[in-house]
């Protein structure tokens, strides 16, 4: 582990101001479930720097990893890069939408409202704080926070319909201290938003193992992203609900979140040929340096492509490097997921 307190970047070392740079050795079958058991492991190490130095840390970004055998030749070899393109959508600022919003947010004269004041902004403040966040479980437990602020406000607004609710969705294994407390959040989620009833069991459950810590952290990574979009729709959804918005108005008022704009990230799958391990160094590492991306759009019936094409100059190996793939990674945006993307790239040996 190697820490750099820098300004500006540093050739093969770091390209970020006042970082940390990690080389791992993980024993795997496959190189996927290597780079996973590497950011867990990275996770802890930079927890201890971060309690160590009293300072933040952010969450780990993989960069690289290779295949580390003895006795091989040809290596298998993934690279992120991130690219100066954005491939989301730019949000607008609508001041007449945002004024019909902020009118009825200071409508506190209906009774639910005028018996908890403080909710809605504090539940507002804990969505803001869960889009900011990049780390999954940060972001799942500002959430799930948001939801918690909410709980007594649902209640009181829906208190008919949530008793006989409950009563239709009791479950034995259920306290009756939670069927009290989370009656509000089990209403949004089942009524309103349609989950089942175990849907609702996993997402309480994957609080709890966030918060308590009875589920180690690589157990419930996938659970938890899976059910991101989830909690946030249902925050997002309680939060007009509460304000009295029906969703014809939400859906006037707001698009919501999709697709925002994120960073462009790829995910180039390689084999480096003859790579002889004895020729190479941890610390330098073979590398694709990015020598230029374009990007270019297409307009198709009822939309557009767009296509983006990236070319690389392979450095610090001895030998030539075959691309068997190239992605786009780290978006969760559903509208993302839904477009056409060509992705091409070009090496060449320096």
């Amino acid at each position: 582990m190697t820490i750099y307190d820098s300004i500006g970047p540093i050739e093969d070392k770091c390209r970020w101001l006042h970082c940390c740079k990690v080389d791992v050795i993980i024993s795997s079958e496959k190189i996927e479930s290597a780079i996973d058991d590497a950011l867990v492991f990275f996770d802890a190490a930079i927890g201890l720097i971060s309690l160590q130095l009293v300072t933040p840390t952010d969450v780990p970004i993989f960069e690289k990893a290779i295949e580390w055998d003895d006795g091989i030749h040809d290596r298998e070899f993934i690279q992120n890069t991130v690219l100066p393109h954005n491939l989301g959508k730019v949000r607008e600022f609508d001041p007449e939408k945002f004024g019909i919003l902020f009118s009825k947010l200071n409508e506190t004269e209906i009774p639910y409202r005028k018996k908890f004041p403080q909710r809605i902004e504090r539940a507002i403040r804990w969505f803001r704080m869960g889009i900011f966040e990049s780390d999954h479980f940060t972001k799942y437990t500002c959430y799930w926070l948001g939801l918690e602020i909410l709980n007594p406000v649902i209640k009181e607004k829906y208190i008919e319909n949530i008793t006989n609710h409950s009563l239709r969705h009791y479950h034995r294994k259920e306290k009756p201290t939670e069927l009290i407390n989370l009656a509000g959040i089990k209403y949004l989620l089942m009524e309103i938003q349609g989950k089942s009833y175990n849907e609702w069991v996993e997402i309480k459950e994957i609080r709890d193992s966030i918060v308590h810590g009875n589920k180690s952290l690589e157990l419930i990574k996938t659970i938890v992203t899976n059910y991101l979009s989830t909690l946030e729709e249902s925050l997002l959804t309680g939060i007009y609900e509460c304000i009295g918005l029906s969703k014809a108005e939400i859906y006037k008022l707001i698009r919501p979140g999709y697709p925002r704009p994120s960073k462009t990230e790829t995910r180039l799958i390689a084999t480096l040929i003859n790579a002889d391990k004895k020729s190479m160094d941890m610390t330098y590492l073979p590398e694709l340096i990015l020598q230029s991306s374009e990007q270019a759009q297409t307009d198709v019936p009822n939309g557009y492509e767009k296509t983006l094409t990236v070319r690389y100059t392979l450095k610090n190996s001895h030998g030539p490097c075959n691309v068997s793939g190239i992605m786009l990674v780290g978006s969760s945006d559903p509208e993302m997921k839904k477009r056409k993307f060509e992705c091409s790239a070009d090496v060449f040996k320096k």
